[in-house]
């Protein structure tokens, strides 16, 4: 089986032994799943049938059932790069298929078949070469071009027996191959060679096969596993040759940087528990410690005291330090009272407020005198994990959880009097108090009809006091809200309805426990029930001596469309400190998971004002705010490394006028927004189109109209943690997942990165020209624009005339006049080629021929330049021996030209007479030689006497 998703669209496909495909798409599978849950039923039964799945009819939901081998499947994998699913099995006719993904069910489904004689394994895809390999039963290594299913375009040999697992890494050229023999071999993809042999006896692995592999690309490690676990790691000396490498400012993700104005210091904590501390004017690295000695703890937030002399830290397992970051010495370590992971730290009023996953708000006393540190738990409002938590000086504090819940409260009580939930209602809700106890989990809206009101019961007066007004303690003849008012008819109608509801059937013994007992709690008298007590039971409840039975009544109807309903977290929380609270002002700003930013009014007839989308497309969240001290920009960081500078200073400012008098007398003085430079406008994909100007939610207005985006660029690779903006200097200050913390100013121009060299800001001579290698790299026309400070203005001709190219490349020859004609209007309007003239062309079209004649002054004329051999156009015709089948592969060609005649120097005579003698000596032997050869030997002749 296996599975797909890119965050949103998921794809999930199996294969049988029968050698049927079964494909299931889910357009949204975060807020729909990846089964259409209305084909079956839900219970304790969590089967989920195929048969009525692919009865689907829902247009969220794509099932398909595809006969596609007649062997069982060996390997499925879905390639979004070619919208296909790949198969593999041991079959000659249907070795590999390629199937085509529909976009609906009327779509016909395609296949592609690779032919292999005893069928194929295991395969990869890398899509950087476009390219599939193979491993199959005959012990060879194939590379497949996706499109030619016929023939494999290279082969290696060299495994003993069938290969069993295979993976490719196009970004170093290299195959690793794992045979049933436990032989792991790493091929060149471009030559065809192998470069490295791992035999069975060097990896101690066991008798039994390898059943299971995983290659990492980015750590280069292929894991492998039988009954035992093996892991190869790779050597990284070639990873990325073609791109410089630098250092990172740390060694682990961020997790915050924080500028220190008294010390002009930056001080960044990242996920390996090492703080460090730079100078902002220089880039210097002043301090590094290590939060955790005995063993790393992931540092997860952290701030400053009110002086700003110490550093407070928090940690995954929920320690609490405070340090001298100076000279990283450990002053004092808070008591834990809670082991989950924090996410937030205040210091306000020589109080230490701490929020996390525990879901609770706690504070604990800096009393530097006493040994033993006060703290207190306040009661918990939130069902699901705290994300954030900012301050509005020192009378609120607002949370913000997982669930989408924000939570407003007052500091100086610790009472939470006012909810905000984006996807329930634009207007104020009623804080919804929860009690946890092992194995359950209550919610109580209301506290009336079961007694006297307790004395930490004030949470549900502070509500209605709030309605009237935040600052002054009301009148309780004038407590009773006006139902004229939607925000006030709201809220009552939920207190009516929290009492009219029924209490779930509570444990055995629901005793409500004493005040020493709860003091974990925080709060005497709650109740206890499990959530899924669903049907209205009477119940005694016991507080103290005192016996009190609820009559039963009936159950409330649950809402379908409420619990489809999608619920977005909120990732960050910001409060506008300069605004004064209004109901036509918003002085609250959260950012959501679904790339919206909201903007809330925090008072009489308050709510949601405004909502507007600061990301660009779907997908990527705002995790980051920040403002300057006027409130007049603010920056946004989201999870793509991008930041973005608004001009909110009257965005949902005194919405229904009376803000002309003010208008007037700050025209003369000098706004923030005007600093930045006209180049930095934001354009293409990333400027924003409103559609319409407000929406209405249950009768409640709400502005869809954005503030003006200032400037956009991306500062990072990776989604940016934490950022800052430096009033003194008007710099930024920036930390990232990529492990980085850089500096910028407010124009877009880059400073430098801390821990990768030195600069002195204020000296534009002493800063850095060169941009990073990665933004360079992956830069957007609107990055490259702002950080080259507009010096390119030909980057969107430059743009328009690819597009022209890529029109004229995929049109047929016919249309070819009209997009030539096209390219030769929008040539001239590129101002660098509009200030020459032809002839200027011509002449330096001359030059450039000429180049090769110019001379040196040391060699003379002989000097040549360096010329750079290219192979030839075509390549040689080899004849080799091998079957028709098999065909030699080219890989590489030297550099060849036509002998010429070579010319030789003339002899001295003094060599002349010197060659002249030794001829004639040589001359005189060989006669003599000869001679003696032909002179005639004496012969003795016998004659026959006469008879």
């Amino acid at each position: 089986m296996d599975y797909w998703t890119d965050g949103k669209r998921g794809v999930y496909s199996i294969g049988d032994a029968s050698g049927t495909i079964y494909i299931f798409v889910s357009s949204d599978v975060v807020h729909n799943g990846l089964f259409n849950s209305a084909a079956f039923k839900t219970g304790t039964n969590y089967r989920i049938p195929v048969s009525a799945l692919l009865k689907n009819t829902s247009s969220s939901f794509l099932c398909f059932r595809v006969p596609s081998h007649n062997d069982w499947i060996h390997q499925i994998r879905y390639i979004p790069e070619l919208n296909a699913i790949a198969t593999c099995c041991a079959a000659d006719q249907t070795s590999m298929i390629l199937t085509t993904l529909p976009h609906s069910r009327k779509c016909k489904i395609q296949t592609a078949n690779f032919h292999m004689q005893k069928g194929i394994l295991c395969f990869d895809y890398s899509p950087e070469l476009n390219v599939l390999v193979t491993g199959c039963f005959d012990r060879v290594v194939r590379v497949w071009n996706p499109y030619v299913t016929n023939q494999a375009t290279s082969q290696m040999k060299g495994h003993c027996t069938i290969i069993t697992h295979i993976a490719v890494n196009g970004r170093d050229n290299k195959i690793i191959s794992v045979s049933k023999d436990k032989n792991v071999r790493v091929w060149d993809l471009q030559d065809s060679v192998c470069l490295q042999n791992i035999q069975s006896r060097n990896v101690n692995m066991g008798c039994f096969p390898i059943t299971s592999t995983y290659y990492n690309h980015t750590s280069n490690t292929m894991v492998m596993a039988t009954y035992l676990i093996g892991v190869l790691r790779g050597s990284m000396e070639d990873a990325n040759c073609s791109v410089p490498t630098a250092t990172t400012s740390h060694e682990q993700p961020l997790c915050a940087a924080l500028y220190n104005s008294n010390f002009k210091q930056v001080v960044s904590g990242c996920h390996a528990g090492v703080v460090s501390v730079w100078d902002i004017l220089t880039g210097e690295k002043v301090m590094q410690f290590q939060t955790t000695p005995e063993r790393p703890v992931e540092v997860t937030a952290m701030t400053f005291d009110g002086p700003k002399r110490r550093l407070i830290t928090g940690s995954k397992d929920g320690t609490l330090r405070l340090w001298n970051f100076n000279n990283g010495a450990l002053l004092s370590e808070l008591p834990l009272v809670d082991s989950n992971e924090v996410t937030g730290i205040l210091y306000i009023n020589e109080r230490i407020y701490v929020s996390g996953w525990s879901k609770r708000v706690m504070w604990y006393l800096d009393n530097k005198e006493e040994d033993k540190m006060e703290h207190r738990v306040w009661n918990q409002y939130h069902s699901d994990d705290i994300y954030s938590m900012h301050a509005h000086g020192s009378k609120m504090l607002v949370t913000a959880s997982y669930s989408g819940d924000v939570i407003v409260w007052n500091i100086d009580s610790g009472q939470a009097f006012c909810r905000f939930n984006a996807s329930e209602s634009p207007l104020p809700l009623l804080p919804i108090r929860v009690i946890e106890k092992p194995g359950q989990v209550v919610t109580v809206m209301s506290p009336d009809g079961l007694g006297k009101e307790d004395e930490d019961d004030v949470w549900l007066r502070s509500m209605v006091e709030f309605l009237e007004t935040v600052s002054q303690t009301l009148n309780p003849q004038a407590r009773r809200p006006s139902c004229a008012n939607p925000a006030h008819t709201n809220v009552i109608q939920q207190i009516n309805q929290a009492r009219r509801c029924s209490i779930p059937e509570p444990p055995p013994d629901p005793v409500i426990q004493g005040p020493r007992a709860n003091m974990r709690h925080g709060r005497r008298g709650s109740i206890s029930a499990p959530v899924s007590a669903l049907l209205p039971q009477p119940v005694t409840v016991s507080m103290g001596r005192r016996t009190t039975l609820l009559p039963r009544r009936k159950s409330k109807t649950i809402n379908l469309d409420e619990l489809e309903k999608p619920r977005f977290a909120v990732e960050k929380v910001l409060f506008l400190a300069t605004r004064e609270r209004s109901p036509d002002t918003a002085i609250l700003l959260t950012s959501s998971a679904d790339g919206y930013i909201y903007a809330w009014s925090i008072g009489r007839n308050g709510g949601l004002l405004g909502k507007f989308r600061a990301v660009h497309n779907k997908g990527p969240v705002i995790c980051a705010m920040f403002t300057d001290r006027q409130d007049q920009i603010l920056l946004t960081g989201d999870s793509n490394g991008y930041i973005t500078l608004w001009d909110i200073e009257k965005y949902c400012y005194r919405m229904r006028g009376g803000g002309a008098e003010e208008e007037s007398s700050n025209e003369d003085s000098l706004r923030l927004p005007q600093l930045i430079p006209p180049y930095c406008k934001v354009e293409g994909p990333r400027r924003l189109v409103v559609e319409q100007d407000k929406e209405i939610l249950q009768g409640w207005s709400v502005s869809l109209i954005p503030p003006r985006p200032l400037s956009s660029w991306r500062c990072h690779l990776k989604g940016i943690v934490h950022l800052e903006y430096v009033e003194r200097f008007r710099l930024i200050v920036t930390a990232s997942l990529d492990c980085n913390v850089r500096l910028w100013t407010t124009a877009g121009r880059y400073i430098g990165t801390f821990g990768q060299g030195l600069w002195r800001v204020g000296d534009p001579k002493a800063l850095h020209t060169e941009l990073p290698v990665d933004l360079k790299r992956m830069g957007s026309c609107q990055t490259l624009k702002v950080l080259n400070e507009g010096k390119y203005p030909h980057w969107s001709c430059a743009k328009r005339i690819l597009e022209g190219l890529t029109a004229q490349k995929s049109q047929q020859s016919t249309k070819f006049g009209g997009v030539t004609t096209q390219l030769r209007e929008l040539v001239p309007t590129d101002p660098r080629i509009v200030k020459y003239t032809d002839e200027q062309i011509e002449n330096t079209w001359r030059l450039w021929q000429e180049k090769g004649r110019q001379t040196s002054s040391i060699l003379g004329r002989a000097y040549k330049q360096k010329v750079r051999h290219h192979l030839p156009s075509c390549t040689p015709d080899l004849q080799t021996t091998f079957s028709s089948q098999e065909q030699l592969r080219v890989y590489k060609a030297l550099p060849y030209s036509v002998l010429r005649p070579v010319t030789l120097p003339p002899v001295p005579e003094l060599l002349k007479d010197h060659q002249h003698r030794l001829n004639e000596g040589t001359d005189t032997a060989a006669k003599q030689k000869r001679s003696t050869k032909r002179r005639p030997h004496s012969h003795t002749r016998y004659l026959a006497a006469p008879p």
